[in-house]
């Protein structure tokens, strides 16, 4: 199915099931795409074990969509698939539903956005996988989507314990602007959420229990410069949102001696003594956070 161009769409209540194990034009189950002005697409199920699931595409202005439900059986490859990476999605939302049980090396849920798109807001989606299931080294990519990419309430689940991590930002997605509250992990023993786009990487740990802690790569950003002849700069990566204020504070860790920080949406700037080394606290404090 491929709904096609931009359109006010309603659909609902259908199942696309791939027994005979065929292959289509577009790799994919499903194809959702180019709804816009609060299209809604609910209570569709995929079940295919040889295709992607269900990718949507290109929709915008309040799109949402209800209880989709996307199952890969263990051999076929992502079951949901937000993006293509050209065609932005802007302001669409998913409620509930369940993206389970890729083969290796595929995620359950791959958010593939260009930069300028979002904001993608996800309402506790689960996700599940087998013995042998969930990308490498992640069940939930997250890339593009400059706008946001906003996820609460979400719960992923490996069948057996794996080594690897619930949520992942490529290291080349310094686009990317994730927000996740509210979310818990069960049999995932690497990092909860590993961000390789910020320098250095950023690796958020689950509690006993599971519970993932709050994060958003428009949160703060700390770390260490070494000044020379006084004088120190970093590049925030990602950086913060343009239009936002940023406020750093500072201390010199080595003399007691003053240090300056001024900051814009990409840089810090230290002024300082000597070779000294400082450490740094900046977060957004404007309408860009």
């Amino acid at each position: 199915l491929n709904a096609g161009a931009n359109a006010y769409y309603a659909a609902n209540g259908f199942i696309v099931n791939n027994h005979n194990n065929d292959t289509t034009s577009s790799g994919w189950a499903i194809v959702l795409s180019g709804g816009v002005d609060n299209s809604n697409f609910s209570q569709i199920q995929s079940a295919d074990g040889i295709n992607g699931g269900i990718i949507t595409w290109g929709n915008c202005c309040g799109t949402s969509f209800y209880n989709l439900t996307s199952n890969a059986v263990n051999t076929g490859k992502t079951p949901l698939q937000i993006g293509d990476a050209t065609h932005a999605d802007m302001n669409i939302n998913f409620f509930g539903g369940s993206a389970d049980h890729a083969s290796s090396g595929y995620q359950q849920v791959n958010v593939d956005e260009p930069a300028a798109a979002g904001p993608i807001n996800l309402f506790g989606v689960y996700s599940e996988g087998g013995a042998t299931s969930g990308g490498t080294p992640t069940y939930w990519s997250l890339c593009g989507a400059e706008w946001g990419i906003n996820i609460t309430g979400t719960t992923i689940r490996a069948a057996s314990s794996q080594a690897e991590h619930a949520f992942y930002v490529p290291a080349a997605c310094s686009s990317t602007n994730v927000s996740i509250y509210g979310s818990s992990e069960n049999n995932l023993t690497g990092s909860a959420i590993l961000d390789a786009s910020r320098t250095p990487n950023v690796n958020i740990y689950a509690d006993a229990n599971g519970a993932i802690p709050a994060y958003s790569t428009k949160g703060p950003q700390s770390g260490t410069v070494t000044l020379s002849a006084g004088a120190g700069t970093f590049t925030f990566s990602p950086s913060f949102p343009s239009t936002s204020t940023v406020i750093c504070s500072a201390i010199d860790t080595t003399s007691a001696s003053a240090v300056k920080a001024s900051a814009t949406s990409t840089t810090l700037t230290l002024a300082g003594n000597g070779s000294d080394v400082i450490a740094y606290n900046c977060k957004s404090g404007g309408s860009g956070f």
